[in-house]
C-alpha cells in the first residue's frame, strides 16, 4: 500500500488545524510528516481511516504550552493560601538514578517559567532533594507537590507515593498532591482509590477507541487496531499503550509508551528514502502526479523517484495555484487546465499509452526464484 494524493490533501490538513509543522525542506531527514506518511502507507485504505480519526484527536503538548498547563493544575489546589510554602518536586522513585521526564519539567518550570504574576509566587520553592525539603517540612506547613507531565495507568505514581511514605518522606501528616499536565481518566480513578483525591490535572483524557466509538464500529476499530498492531509486531505489554491505557498523547513530540504504538514505535518497514536533492518538479513528474490525481491513484511511483510525501505536498499546492488542481476539504479534483495540462506534456514525451504510467499492483508480483528451488506445497493449506 501507498497513499493516494486524496489522502495526503486529508493529513495535510489535519496537520494545518493542529498547528503541527510541515517542513518545505526536502533535507528535513527527521519530518515528522513524512515518517507519519511512511507509516500510514503501510496499510490498506481501512486502517488508514482509522488512523486518521485517531490523530485527529491526538494531543501534541508543546514545549511553550507546559507552564500553561501547570498553572490550570495547581490553581485546582484548594486553599493554597493556607500553607507555608508550595514545594515542587519531581515526581520520581529514590532509586531512580536516570533522568526522567519530571525532571525536565521541574527543570522547565524552575528555570524558565515566570509565576511573578500568580498569587502564590512568594511561597512557590522548586526543591529536588528530599534532604532539603525535610528541613523546609520543619518551618511550617508546607504543601508538596509531585510534578510530572503525564499519568498513564497510574501505577508510577501509586509505586512511588508508597515508597516515599515507607521512606518516611511523607508522613501521615504530610499535605501533598500530584500535579500531571495530562493524565488518563483510568489513572486518575487508580490512584484516587488508593491514596484518595491527591491528584490536580489540568487535561483528563478517555481511551482513544474503547470510549469513543460504540456497539459495532467500537468491535471493528478493535479488530483493526489489533491487526494494525500485529503487523508491527507489537510486545504484548504495549498493545493499544501500555496496561491498554489506548492514550492519544505527546508531550513535546515524545509520546509516552501508553499511547498507541502506531504512533511511536519505529519499526515495521518505515524508512526513509534517498531524496532528490532538486525539489523543483520537473515535467516527467507533473504528467504523473497529474495523471494519479485524476484516477486517485497510488503515489508509490513518484516516492520511488526518490521524492518525499512533503514534497508531493508542494507540487499538490504548485498545481492548485496555477489552477490544475483544485483543493476543497480534504478532496482534489484535476480542473480542464489540468486535463489539457496532460495532453500538451503527452504530446511533448510522446506518452500515450497512460498504462505505463500508473502503478502496477505490485502486491500481486512474484518473488524471483532461485534456480534450484523445489516447491513443496503445505499440506494445511490444501483444500479438496
Amino acid at each position: 500500500m501507498s497513499l493516494t494524493p486524496e489522502k495526503i490533501i486529508e493529513l495535510e490538513s489535519l496537520f494545518i488545524e493542529k498547528n503541527w509543522k510541515i517542513e518545505k525542506e526536502e533535507e528535513k531527514f527527521a519530518s515528522v510528516f513524512n515518517r507519519f506518511c511512511k507509516r500510514l502507507g503501510i496499510y490498506d485504505e481501512e486502517k488508514q481511516n482509522l488512523i486518521l480519526e485517531l490523530t485527529a484527536d491526538f494531543l501534541n503538548v508543546p514545549l511553550n504550552d507546559l507552564y500553561e498547563y501547570f498553572i490550570n493544575s495547581i490553581k485546582k489546589i484548594e486553599n493554597l493560601k493556607s500553607y507555608s510554602a508550595i514545594i515542587v518536586c519531581p515526581l520520581k522513585s529514590l532509586k531512580e538514578k536516570k533522568t526522567k521526564s519530571s525532571d525536565h519539567l521541574w527543570y522547565h518550570l524552575k528555570n524558565f517559567c515566570d509565576f511573578s504574576y500568580e498569587t502564590f509566587k512568594d511561597k512557590l520553592k522548586f526543591i529536588s532533594e528530599w534532604k532539603k525539603i525535610s528541613i523546609e517540612m520543619t518551618k511550617g506547613t508546607p504543601l508538596i507537590i509531585l510534578v510530572d507531565d503525564y499519568i498513564g495507568s497510574g501505577k508510577t505514581v501509586n509505586d512511588t507515593v508508597e515508597e516515599l511514605r515507607q521512606a518516611g518522606n511523607l508522613k501521615e501528616d504530610t499535605a501533598y498532591c500530584i500535579i500531571s499536565l495530562i493524565a488518563t481518566e483510568i489513572g486518575v480513578k487508580n490512584i484516587n482509590e488508593k491514596y484518595g483525591d491527591i491528584v490536580a490535572c489540568d487535561k483528563i483524557i478517555r481511551r482513544g477507541i474503547s470510549d469513543k466509538y460504540n456497539g459495532q464500529i467500537l468491535t471493528e476499530n478493535i479488530k483493526l487496531m489489533i491487526q494494525i498492531e500485529d503487523e508491527l509486531k507489537v510486545m504484548p505489554d504495549f498493545k493499544f499503550g501500555y496496561s491498554q491505557s489506548e492514550s492519544l498523547v505527546a508531550i513535546q513530540n515524545k509520546a509516552p509508551n501508553n499511547t498507541f504504538p502506531v504512533f511511536w514505535l519505529e519499526k515495521g518497514g518505515v524508512s526513509l528514502h534517498h531524496l532528490k536533492r532538486d525539489n523543483t518538479m520537473q515535467e516527467e513528474v507533473k504528467l504523473l502526479l497529474l495523471k494519479l490525481v485524476k484516477s486517485n491513484g497510488n503515489l508509490q511511483p513518484i516516492i520511488d523517484l526518490g521524492y518525499e510525501y512533503s514534497q508531493i505536498i508542494n507540487f499538490l499546492n504548485f498545481l492548485t495555484e496555477e489552477k490544475s488542481l483544485i483543493k476543497e476539504k480534504n478532496k482534489v479534483t484535476i480542473t480542464e487546465f489540468g486535463l489539457n495540462e496532460i495532453q500538451r506534456l503527452n504530446k511533448k514525451f510522446n506518452r500515450y499509452n497512460s498504462a505505463q504510467w500508473i502503478e502496477p499492483k505490485t502486491e500481486s508480483r512474484i518473488s524471483p526464484i532461485e534456480k534450484d528451488f523445489i516447491y513443496l506445497p503445505n499440506r494445511n493449506e490444501l483444500s479438496f
